[in-house]
């Protein structure tokens, strides 16, 4: 073994066992690229080392990498080194493969059975009676206002919980565009029943206008002023799932080398397409003219691999994945030797959007100009998706 050949086993061990701990192996599937505007201020194919370049402070854990000979690694616009040989797999369990939280309901969501059980999981007693509490006190600075005290009484708990029903029945029988003078309408009998039998359709509306979640006499101390760079979003949205060995797969505008170093270090893989401009990926990885149709580069940078695949003549889909650590391609995809990080990714991309299909089809939400009454449509509809959800694991 040569000189060489021990500095790249070195920088692939790391000689820190840590980095072992959360990258490895998974499936990965079939993908369209994710279509963003290429605002690539250079063009070129594979960008080779030329010679032996400076060391980079913020790359110094792979310097060994970077002292190697040309022709040995991929260089990304900002100098970040991704080395095309895979890093070694010493044999032992990589973590992530280790679910320490099994799916399936947990704690009291074991104990219930009927839709009414399940949904109380979410709106439960303590928010109704929160949301109870603050709506009345926005009814009694306004109540003055009312010549008759009964079109401005306070509500209660009771009436809350059928308020709330009614939106969710407006769901059900996909009524929830129509006027509130079509779905209470009782004389000609084009109404719902249970709806204009629960209240009338004033006491509807009011409820609509004075419904408030927080107390608007006075405001919580903050700061509330908090970064929204994506990284940083991604941080916060993850948080609850830290070092539970899941992986999160998103899209480009979220992806990159700095998240997915962050993601590593709290025990959380992720998957997912890259914007061709971001500065990591270097220049072969965005144009590949002169390389055959559905072939695959791979650049490996610990713990992140970095993919790029030509999907059609003039067609580039890069992903970047903590999950993977080679260069593995899915067989099951044959000619087109889709790399299993694209089989990986296609296969959990569809979440989100699978959500939002299933709640479109039951949205409770009506039309409003004040975002937390749009927030508590979306609450409702959520809820009730991980309600049924629980129900049929109950079964």
């Amino acid at each position: 073994m040569d000189s060489r050949q021990e500095r790249l086993i070195q920088a692939w061990l790391g000689e820190d066992d840590n980095r072992d701990e959360f990258g490895g192996d998974y499936s990965s599937s079939d993908s369209e690229e994710n279509h963003v505007e290429e605002q690539l201020s250079d063009t070129g194919s594979e960008q080779e080392i030329p010679g032996e370049p400076e060391p980079d402070s913020s790359e110094s854990e792979i310097d060994p990498v970077q002292r190697s000979r040309r022709g040995d690694v991929y260089l990304g616009v900002d100098n970040t080194v991704w080395s095309k040989t895979a890093p070694l797999n010493r044999g032992r369990t990589r973590s992530h493969n280790i679910v320490f939280v099994p799916p399936g309901p947990k704690g009291l969501a074991r104990q219930k059975i009927t839709p009414t059980d399940c949904m109380s999981l979410f709106l439960d007693d303590n928010m109704i009676d929160l949301i109870t509490k603050y709506t009345n006190i926005k009814i009694d600075q306004i109540k003055d206002k009312y010549q008759r005290e009964r079109d401005a009484k306070s509500t209660n708990t009771t009436e809350m919980r059928g308020f709330i029903r009614i939106l969710l029945m407006t769901g059900v029988l996909k009524i929830n565009r129509l006027s509130t003078g079509q779905i209470f309408e009782h004389v000609k009998h084009t109404g719902i029943d249970a709806i204009y039998l629960t209240m009338s359709e004033q006491r509807f509306k009011f409820l609509l206008r004075v419904l408030r979640f927080n107390d608007i006499r006075q405001q919580p101390e903050g700061p509330f002023r908090i970064s929204n760079e994506r990284s940083e979003v991604v941080m916060r949205v993850a948080h609850p799932v830290f070092g539970k060995n899941i992986n999160i797969t998103m899209d480009n505008w979220f992806s990159s080398l700095q998240t997915a170093k962050q993601l590593f270090e709290n025990g959380t893989t992720m998957v997912g397409t890259m914007r061709k401009d971001k500065r990591e990926v270097p220049l072969s990885f965005r144009e590949a003219r002169r390389d055959p149709l559905y072939s695959s580069k791979f650049g490996f940078h610990p713990p992140c691999t970095l993919v790029s695949y030509k999907a059609k003549p003039n067609k580039i889909v890069i992903l970047m994945s903590i999950m993977h650590n080679d260069a593995a391609i899915d067989a099951d995809t044959r000619d087109k030797r889709k790399p299993e990080i694209i089989s990986y990714y296609n296969r959990t991309k569809n979440g989100v959007d699978l959500v939002d299909k299933i709640c479109s089809l039951y949205d409770v939400s009506r039309n409003s100009k004040r975002w937390p009454v749009t927030v508590f449509y979306n609450l409702i509809n959520l809820s009730a998706l991980n309600a049924l959800c629980i129900s049929i694991f109950g079964k």
